[in-house]
Parts: structure tokens; C-alpha cells; sequence
């Protein structure tokens, strides 16, 4: 039998050659959004566990909360930015920006058929996010946008081109569109937020 991966934002189950490893359910992330109602007074709008996920064959789920297109936002009307089956994009419109929280376990998931490689693969490279062909760690990307980082929860390295930065909880990363990749040595779940603007690449 083939390597099986379950739907990471319930819970990720692997099987390879090598066995069997199960990581815990990730978190459920209340989403709060609030506007205004007909008589043009402040009041929730929706209230729920973030509706888009994107599960990955890596183990870590991908909470989208809010896109927009650009700039001026329209701040009227209840259109959800967050919305589920909205079509997920690794970098940001062009012209705007995206909101997300990455749920990633302990210990990456590496038993994943040639398919499920395919399609992670594709998605690494929608909105023109760009893969480095030769880095010295797998992985290693980059965005046309300006970046707000924010370590929820855990530890991580952020990996460049010739050096790794270990974040703790709390710290920021603000990136300008450079080649980086994200590791997580603790084996400990983390849990991070980023705000992706749109932008173009220096060079």
C-alpha cells in the first residue's frame, strides 16, 4: 500500500515504509469579524473556527482569515474575505493583501506520493511566489511582498541564504521580498502569523 495522508486540518495521519506517524488536531481559530448593520451601527458580522483551510501534505494547515484585491478597501457590505472555497494563492494579490496563520506540527510529514508532491508543489507557486532551484536547504522561496511575521506560538528558524535566525514566541519578522525558508527543529507544534502585501521583487 502507498503512502496516505488525511486531511491535516483534522487531524494528519501518514503511512509510508517506515510506519505510522500521528500528530495532534490543530487548533481551532476563532475568527471574529465585525461591520456594520442596515442602520449603520457596529456589530458582528461572522463568528466561527476560520472557514478557508488549506491542508498540506507536510502536516501544517494553512488558516486563511482575510484577502483583499487593493487598495482603497471597500469597508461596506458583508462580502467575507475569508470566505471558504476561496481559492488559495501562496503569495498576495498584487495589488493587496492576505491574512494567514500557519498550524504546523512538531515533526514534518515526509511520506507523501509522487501526486500529493505535485500538487504541493503548484501551490507553492501560485501568486507568483518563486522557488530556488539549488538552495542549500529544501524549500527556500520567495515572495513578491512585504511581510509581517509574528511567532504565535513554538519555535522556528528562518532560514536564508547563508544564515538561520531561531524566532521564540513572540518575536517579529518584517521581509522584503527575499529568498527564506521556515524549519521547525524544536518538536514542538507552532504556530505563526503572517500579513503579505503586495510588491515587487528588487531584482
Amino acid at each position: 500500500m502507498g503512502p496516505r495522508l488525511r486531511d491535516a486540518c483534522a487531524g494528519t495521519t501518514a503511512e509510508g515504509i517506515e510506519g505510522t506517524t500521528t500528530m495532534a488536531e490543530p487548533k481551532t481559530i476563532r475568527r471574529v469579524v465585525t461591520g456594520h448593520d442596515a442602520q449603520g451601527r457596529s456589530c458582528v458580522i461572522y463568528d466561527s473556527d476560520v472557514p478557508n483551510k488549506f491542508p498540506r501534505v507536510t502536516g501544517t494547515c494553512f488558516n486563511e482569515l482575510w484577502t483583499f484585491e487593493q487598495v482603497p478597501v471597500r469597508l461596506a457590505g458583508k462580502e467575507d474575505g475569508g470566505a471558504a472555497g476561496r481559492a488559495f494563492l501562496h503569495s498576495p494579490p498584487a495589488a493587496g493583501a492576505h491574512w494567514r496563520i500557519t498550524d504546523s506540527p512538531a515533526k514534518r510529514v515526509t511520506a507523501a506520493s509522487q501526486e500529493e508532491l505535485a500538487k504541493l508543489n503548484a501551490a507553492n507557486q501560485t501568486g507568483g511566489t518563486q522557488r530556488q532551484e539549488g538552495a542549500r536547504v529544501e524549500g527556500m522561496h520567495r515572495t513578491p511582498s512585504l511581510d509581517y511575521a509574528v511567532l504565535l506560538a513554538g519555535e522556528r528558524h528562518l532560514v536564508l541564504e547563508e544564515s538561520d535566525v531561531l524566532l521564540n514566541k513572540g518575536d517579529v519578522v518584517i521581509q522584503l521580498g527575499n529568498w527564506h525558508s521556515w524549519e521547525n527543529r524544536s518538536g514542538v507544534a507552532t504556530l505563526m502569523s503572517y500579513v503579505m502585501i503586495g510588491g515587487e521583487f528588487a531584482a
